[in-house]
């Protein structure tokens, strides 16, 4: 799902547009990525630096959007590399002990 929400993401670029005050990204698929991407980083991540401004990014993303979606996205990212690289050492350390 992790994989999934960041290719999600990365599509939705394509849905940036300037406005009257800026870039902006809005619509029923951004808002769905953006609400799936808060509550995976928040699941995983709950109580650290990247949830409280994934949670920030999120509950303002009416302002200023494209930043707040570039934001998640970068948050995202770096939030699924960090859980593989743990998920692969729990693997690893898990299979010294079987």
């Amino acid at each position: 799902m992790s994989r999934q929400l960041i290719e999600q993401g990365k599509q939705l670029a394509g849905q940036v547009r300037e406005g009257g005050y800026g870039r902006m990204i809005t619509g029923p698929d951004f808002e769905k990525w953006a609400a799936a991407t808060s509550l995976f980083i928040e699941q995983n991540f709950n109580g650290t630096t990247i949830a409280a401004e994934a949670t920030e990014a999120y509950r303002t993303r009416g302002t200023n959007s494209a930043s707040k979606y570039e934001t998640l996205l970068a948050i995202l990212e770096v939030a699924v590399e960090n859980k593989e690289k743990q998920d692969e050492a729990w693997d690893a350390f898990s299979d010294l002990n079987s």
